[in-house]
Parts: structure tokens; C-alpha cells; sequence
């Protein structure tokens, strides 16, 4: 988490303040729920052990367009560029098909910063506890 200070913010025509905010730039949500007490040691290491295969697989929004083609070719997917990213995304997809039609698609938008809601964290607690048996991570006390 940042501290930012930002000068010149318009209140109206004739004025304007500074304000200060907290940005935070470093963390990922499976962090921020650990940090709150919704997630365990044990599913907090899950969730950042999918999200690194996430990130493996390509799965991060472009904010830009590629610019190493021509307008009339198809673009190349990130993923396919390599074999390793391939594997990554494959591995991927299932898993998050292995966890079910409730888990598996909690667990990927949890990748893209989608917090479940209080009405949903539990059944994304259970597809943690499920990722986390299969990994063979230890139960902590």
C-alpha cells in the first residue's frame, strides 16, 4: 500500500484542494482477504500458488493492442506463444473444471480481483481447502 498525495483536485470553479489517498498497488485480493481473517495460512498459499498459474497461463487482460501484427492478420493469443504457457493454461483449465460448476468458477474470478461476496466465501473457502489437498500442503493449526 502507497500513500499518495494528489495536488490540484477541482472542487469547483474557483477552488481546488489536495487530497491524500491510499492506493494499493502490491497486493493481490487473495492477499487482502488474508489479511482481514477470510482466509486461512493454508488457503491464502493456495490462492497464490493458482494465481501464479494463472499469471503462467497468460490470463491477464491486455490494456493495449499488440502491435507486432498487420490489421489483416489474426493476433497471436500470449498463451500460445509458448509451450510452457500452453501447459500452464492447460493445467489451469483443469483444475478450475475439476472443482465443480460453483468452486471452479469462483476460483477464477477470484484470479481476475473478483471478491465472492459474504453469501459466496465459504464455498470459495471449500474450493481453497480442495486446491490445497491436491497440492499436498500441510494443515496448519
Amino acid at each position: 500500500m502507497a500513500r499518495v498525495r494528489i495536488e490540484g483536485v477541482r472542487v469547483n470553479s474557483m477552488r481546488s484542494i489536495a487530497i491524500e489517498v491510499d492506493r494499493y498497488t502490491d497486493t493481490t485480493l487473495p492477499d487482502r482477504m488474508h489479511a482481514r481473517g477470510q482466509l486461512s495460512d493454508r488457503q491464502h498459499a493456495a490462492a497464490l500458488r493458482l494465481y501464479g498459474l494463472w499469471l503462467a497461463a497468460g490470463q491477464l487482460p491486455r490494456t493495449t493492442g499488440r502491435m507486432d501484427t498487420r490489421p489483416d492478420e489474426e493476433p497471436m493469443d500470449v498463451a500460445e506463444e509458448g509451450e510452457q504457457n500452453g501447459d500452464a493454461r492447460d493445467v489451469l483449465r483443469g483444475l478450475l473444471r475439476q472443482a465443480g460448476p460453483v468452486c471452479g468458477p469462483l476460483l477464477d474470478s477470484m484470479c481476475h480481483g473478483q471478491h465472492p461476496g459474504a453469501w459466496r466465501l465459504a464455498e470459495l473457502q471449500v474450493g481453497l481447502d480442495w486446491l490445497a489437498d491436491g497440492w499436498g500442503m500441510e494443515h496448519q493449526p
